[in-house]
């Protein structure tokens, strides 16, 4: 991992203040503009498990995990600070290396090439913290919190998708998951942001010619770029939309299943 100074504070706050921790910037500068920021995460607890908890959490051992916090901060009004009204972010963690240098390259991305795609196309970013929690090494990804309302209808739902995938391509960006429709999910304004950037790669993309049909029978080979001709037949125009009723369709399945276990 690279050298991290020790300015840019964060305190991770569980169960009200009870259990705190300091991480700290893993960039040379803060991207939250805001002071002396503290991250507070859920309440609520498992047994002696925390769902939430970067050691004791419940979710896979050894894999990053993704939960909902607020951020509380204050920022500078003259000679005085003056508290910021609380953000809902979504944090993205895990311990040891493998799961930092995981960390660390999502930040690259944010901060590099996919800089100008903040808000709109991918969520806000607003840093990696890094340090040790009961002796072992944790990092903390800061992004922006997209809870919105996934666009109705096929057509719409579909062509955002494309949309949000070009715009990613046209900054050098190979997302190398698009087909797996949970890397779609809606911000506040009801638009689509891409999501996890774990398995993503720069990219000199050749671009894609839409389809309006699906023959199987052609011999034409996919001329450009391959994610791009991939998602094209399940999202564009050749699709006729099965992706998203396939979508629903599992979401029914689970749904019936559930109710036939109560």
């Amino acid at each position: 991992m690279p050298a991290r100074p020790s300015s840019g504070a964060l305190k991770l706050s569980f169960d009200n203040g009870e259990k705190e921790y300091k991480l700290y910037s893993f960039a040379e500068t803060s991207p939250i503009l805001s002071l002396r920021p503290t991250v507070r995460i859920g309440d609520a607890t498992v047994g002696n498990a925390r769902p939430d908890h970067p050691l004791y959490g419940t979710g896979e051992k050894g894999s990053l995990q993704v939960m909902p916090a607020i951020v509380d901060s204050y920022t500078h009004r003259g000679k005085s600070e003056e508290v910021e009204p609380p953000l809902r972010v979504a944090i993205k963690w895990g311990r040891g290396n493998p799961n930092l240098q995981t960390l660390a390259h999502e930040l690259h991305l944010y901060d590099g090439d996919m800089k100008s795609l903040q808000g709109t196309v991918v969520p806000r970013c607003f840093g990696l913290y890094v340090g040790f929690i009961e002796g072992q090494e944790i990092g903390c990804l800061i992004l922006e919190w997209c809870g919105g309302e996934t666009p109705r209808g096929p057509f719409e739902l579909n062509r955002q998708r494309m949309l949000a995938a070009i715009r990613l391509h046209s900054v050098g960006i190979t997302h190398n998951g698009l087909l797996n429709h949970h890397h779609f999910i809606a911000g506040d304004d009801g638009t689509l942001r891409i999501i996890d950037f774990s398995s993503a790669k720069k990219h000199n993309c050749l671009g894609a010619i839409p389809k309006v049909s699906n023959d199987d029978n052609s011999e034409m080979q996919p001329i450009g770029c391959a994610e791009l001709n991939l998602l094209e037949m399940k999202y564009g125009m050749a699709s006729g939309f099965t992706a998203v009723h396939d979508e629903n369709r599992d979401q029914e399945t689970r749904r019936t299943s559930s109710c036939a276990t109560q």
